[in-house]
Parts: C-alpha cells; structure tokens; sequence
C-alpha cells in the first residue's frame, strides 16, 4: 500500500522517484540523457513526467566537449539517469516508502502463515475423515 510523504502526498512505487527529485530541488544533481550527453548544474524545478529545469549549468556532451549554461530546460522522456547528492539518502520520502514496503511484507507474511496453519488444518480434517 502506499504511504504518506512529509508533504502529504502519496508514496508508492510510481512516486517515489519524482518525489525524491521534488525533495532534490535546489542541490546539484546530475543528469544523463540518452543521447549521453550530460547536465552538471542546480536543480531549479522538476514536474511529474521528470521534466526538470536546472541552472548553473555544465553541459558534457558525448564527445566529452564541455560548455558552460546559464539554464536548461531538459525533457523527462530523455533522461536516462539522475545522480542525487548523498545527502538525499536520508530523505523522509525514502523512510516512508521503506516503512510502507516492511508492512506490506509483514501483512503478505502473516496472510501466507494464515494459509498455511488453515491448510494444515484442512489436511488434519480429511486425515480425520478418512480414519473414521
């Protein structure tokens, strides 16, 4: 099941990525496109196709060119890969995404040992039948 980020807003598989990027917002990242050119610069907006808009920028291109950008808008569907700052491993969004995967796994354990101890009974009750 999804849970809640600081902000409110839900926290399941699909949004934890643009959530975490929402959290980057004003950090440096890294962004690497599929056409691997890549994007060094401040992380200024970010929208929920990964759309994101980054500032003081350092754009490598493939052929290792450099070439310094005041802004650049870059296009969600071409982001191959973000690479965070560290400090983002500690985001809350994270521990609540981790907290809402431990008790769907608690859940999921308890129904599977639920099944389990039923059949166990189910088969002690034909085990029953047959004797009689």
């Amino acid at each position: 099941m999804s849970g809640r980020s600081a902000g409110g807003a839900a926290v399941g598989p699909a949004t934890v990525p643009v959530s975490l990027l929402r959290e980057a917002v004003g950090h440096v990242v890294q962004v690497e496109l599929a056409s691997h050119d890549a994007y060094r610069g401040t992380l200024a907006q970010v929208d929920a196709n990964m759309n994101a808009t980054l500032t003081k920028v350092t754009h490598t291109a493939a052929n290792a060119r450099q070439s310094k950008l005041e802004e650049v808008f870059l296009r969600g569907s071409a982001v191959r890969l973000f690479v965070l700052p560290a400090v983002l491993a500690n985001a809350p969004v994270l521990r609540h995404a981790a907290a809402a995967r431990e008790a769907a796994a608690e859940r999921a354990a308890a129904a599977a040992g639920a099944k389990q101890s039923g059949a166990g009974a189910a088969d002690a009750a034909r085990k029953r039948q047959r004797t009689a």
